[in-house]
């Protein structure tokens, strides 16, 4: 027997059978970092619920935490490259040694 389709809800909130899932598009700068996890392009949780209120409560709060975890995501990413800059320009190469001793 074939599953049912997805029905959306509206504001990444998804039903399919009698159950409630969150379903999140990885931004496209940050697919790279969630390959590596096997979620290259959306994030799909179950919410554990059949009850569309209480899901819509639980899509709302892990939707915020997932948009937390892109923002810090970035923020590393950009502290890193900013790092990796830094080190660049006071002459260290990949070994975090001076280039010139």
């Amino acid at each position: 027997m074939a599953s049912m389709p997805w029905t959306s809800f509206g504001n990444r909130l998804f039903r399919r059978d009698n159950a409630f899932f969150i379903r999140v598009r990885i931004p496209r700068d940050l697919q790279d970092l969630y390959a590596a996890t096997g979620r290259r392009w959306e994030i799909c949780e179950t919410l554990k619920t059949a009850e569309r209120r209480e899901a819509e409560r639980r899509c709302r709060r892990r939707g915020t935490e997932i948009d937390q975890e892109f923002a810090q995501r970035r923020r590393e990413r950009a502290a890193a490259s900013q790092e990796g800059s830094l080190d660049r320009r006071l002459g260290f190469g990949d070994s975090g040694r001076c280039a010139n001793a």
